[in-house]
């Protein structure tokens, strides 16, 4: 995962610096300084790709295949941090819980689209075993998981 840190302006994009993971690269992170796109002109862009049609080649994938967060980060990654940069602005980040996922983002800034296509075929990520630890307790807690 990554986040948006601190930009120069404070205002509704301009330069902002990103902070992600290096993944395969290493340990750490790195960070980059990323133009983020004004709200409206990422909404138009991302729904302009959303609704582009089969290409007509042995695949026939449209547009909505290019909106998965991978194909986002690596296509154009002023538009995929100014969708995090967006979906976070006013995001209380004492809400506790995961930050939402880029599809949830994608959800939350265009909630008029179908975005159900992104859940198939997606990507499933495994749960580490503290993971599956916490959500077993979350479970017990929701269910009044007083046993003992």
């Amino acid at each position: 995962g990554g986040h948006v840190l601190e930009g120069a302006d404070g205002g509704e994009g301009g330069h902002q610096t990103v902070s992600y993971s290096r993944g395969i690269d290493g340990r750490g992170t790195n960070e980059d300084d990323v133009e983020i796109i004004p709200a409206d002109a990422a909404k138009a862009a991302l729904e302009m790709v959303y609704r582009t049609p089969p290409d007509g080649s042995e695949e026939g994938e449209d547009g909505r295949e290019m909106l998965r967060p991978a194909s986002v980060a690596q296509m154009s990654p002023r538009l995929f941090w100014s969708v995090v940069y967006h979906s976070n602005r006013g995001a209380d980040s004492a809400g506790g819980g995961a930050p939402p996922s880029f599809e949830e983002m994608l959800v939350a800034l265009l909630p008029e689209l179908d975005w159900t296509f992104l859940g198939r075929g997606g990507r499933r990520r495994a749960l580490s075993e503290k993971a599956r630890e916490n959500l077993a307790q979350e479970r017990a807690a929701e269910n009044g998981g007083d046993d003992g």
